[in-house]
């Protein structure tokens, strides 16, 4: 749980092909742990940058970044042994899939 959670669903707008994002490995050196409680219905916004995503998994949708794209996020947490010991919520939860326009600025590469 925690960093490997959010990921995206991404196709073009025509649903001919579909690509999951994945959280980009991490090397953690610090743990500053911390949460949220959301009350039903309520939200929380992150904001995803493009180097948050693993390369491997961004590579192929980069080639879709002038066209509409449909994106829907996700996130989804294991069940293990510490999510148990601490309470934590196991499952998947989906948003509702977004249409957008280009530029997509966030398949750039970093500079």
């Amino acid at each position: 749980w925690g960093w490997p959670m959010p990921r995206l669903h991404v196709s073009p707008a025509d649903g001919s092909e579909q690509h999951r994002l994945d959280p980009a490995p991490r090397l953690w050196t610090r743990n500053f742990p911390s949460s949220m409680e959301l009350a039903p219905q309520e939200s929380a916004r992150y904001e995803l940058r493009a180097g948050d995503f693993d390369p491997d998994t961004v590579a192929p949708v980069r080639q879709l970044a002038g066209v509409p794209l449909r994106v829907r996020g996700e996130l989804q947490c294991e069940p293990s042994a510490e999510a148990v010991e601490h309470g934590v919520w196991i499952g998947t939860l989906r948003g509702q899939e977004q249409e957008l326009s280009p530029p997509h600025e966030w398949l750039q590469p970093e500079s």
